[in-house]
């Protein structure tokens, strides 16, 4: 029988999802801190090297926290739950994905996967962000 040679890139890729990893593997968290967000002045932001991606301000503001640098299986469950909700809502919505191990995400108490709405309401779950949503989006004058 013929072996076949494995790549250091696919040995690397597939590393993540070992029972040795702290990724995939791992108990995996789907709370955040849902105390009040700390304030980010824009130019603290600039200052640490992060310019913020200029957001339409006619539509709600949605960043979904994950752990990108983690094995997807972390996240995409979340995500794929999230996008559920959202999706009937695209066009008054404007949805960024975060890496919730970032310097912003740390700075707004993000310890888990979370969605963070206009900069200042935090939802840490699908359920959560369906029951709240359609109010935001009425309270906005979107919906």
């Amino acid at each position: 029988m013929e072996e076949k040679s494995v790549n250091k890139k696919d040995q690397e890729f597939n590393a993540c999802c070992t029972p040795a990893s702290s990724s995939c593997c791992a108990p995996t968290s789907t709370s955040c801190d849902c105390s009040e967000l700390s304030q980010t002045s824009s130019s603290n932001m600039i200052e640490e090297g992060h310019i913020p991606k200029l957001r339409n301000p006619d539509k709600l503001n949605i960043d979904i926290y994950v752990p990108l640098k983690a094995c997807s299986c972390e996240w995409s469950d979340f995500m794929n739950s999230v996008f559920i909700v959202l999706t009937p809502y695209m066009k008054v919505i404007d949805h960024q994905t975060k890496d919730m191990q970032t310097k912003e995400a740390i700075s707004l108490g993000i310890r888990g996967k979370c969605i963070v709405i206009d900069d200042n309401t935090k939802i840490s779950s699908a359920p959560l962000l369906k029951k709240q949503l359609p109010g935001l989006l009425k309270e906005r004058g979107l919906i």
